[in-house]
């Protein structure tokens, strides 16, 4: 449900503008988002990005948002599952929880010192929280 919501979402944030898309959890559906919307060109104002593994957001949050807010003009940055990294590798449960934090703040102050939308969802395939 979470992905769908967000994407929901996402559809009627692109009629107006740029949306960023971070897909945490890996189940953006760019068909649900054209059935939703039915305006062919939302495919081409929501950008979806991918990070694998919470090294990889927390590279995407602090070094490539920023100028893909300002490149893009986006008014929104959504992001779905962001708690659905689990430890990889030597990572442990106390990095995983920092990171996260950190991610999270750093959204907000993009937010803030942009003026722009963010939603973040929690709870992968047991709910959303926003």
């Amino acid at each position: 449900m979470e992905g769908k919501r967000l994407t929901e979402l996402a559809a009627r944030l692109s009629e107006t503008g740029h949306v960023l898309y971070v897909d945490c959890a890996n189940r953006f559906d760019p068909y649900e988002l054209f059935r939703t919307s039915r305006d062919e060109s939302c495919l081409e104002r929501v950008h979806v990005c991918r990070p694998f593994t919470a090294y990889q957001l927390r590279e995407l949050v602090f070094q490539k948002l920023e100028p893909a807010i300002q490149y893009l003009g986006s008014q929104a940055m959504l992001f779905a599952g962001i708690d659905s990294y689990g430890t990889e590798g030597p990572m442990d449960e106390k990095e995983l929880i920092l990171i996260r934090e950190r991610v999270v703040a750093r959204i907000a102050s993009l937010a803030k010192d942009y003026g722009i939308y963010a939603a973040i969802s929690y709870g992968g395939d047991h709910g959303t929280h926003c």
